[in-house]
């Protein structure tokens, strides 16, 4: 009986040892063709030096308090961030600890940005 020979069907026997492989085209490169973006603009970089960067959180406050600050955003037609930052504005005058720096680490800690 004769030893058949077996056809290999693996990468390795479909590559040739000294021939370089073009680059391949993908279809994504075909049908979207790459488009070059604008380089940023200084005021894309940065906020302007007068308005606030806004942060968002999540809290948890007594369903009365809360509330009371949408009637109050509604009847006076201001967004609600506005009625919660003036209050704390507010409380923050009354508290001496609030000019105090928060201490690097706890800072770190907290996620919050520099001040």
């Amino acid at each position: 009986m004769a030893k058949e020979n077996k056809v290999r069907f693996d990468v390795a026997s479909r590559i040739s040892a000294g021939r370089a492989t073009a680059p391949t085209v993908s279809p994504d490169d075909i049908l979207f063709k790459p488009v070059a973006l604008p380089p940023p603009t200084a005021a894309d970089e940065a906020p302007a030096s007068n308005e606030e960067t806004l942060l968002r959180f999540g809290s948890q406050l007594p369903a009365g308090d809360l509330i009371t600050m949408h009637r109050i955003a509604y009847w006076q037609r201001v967004p609600l961030y506005e009625v919660l930052s003036e209050a704390i504005r507010m409380y923050g005058a009354t508290q001496p600890e609030a000019a105090n720096p928060l201490p690097e680490k706890e800072r770190a800690t907290r996620k919050l940005p520099r001040a």
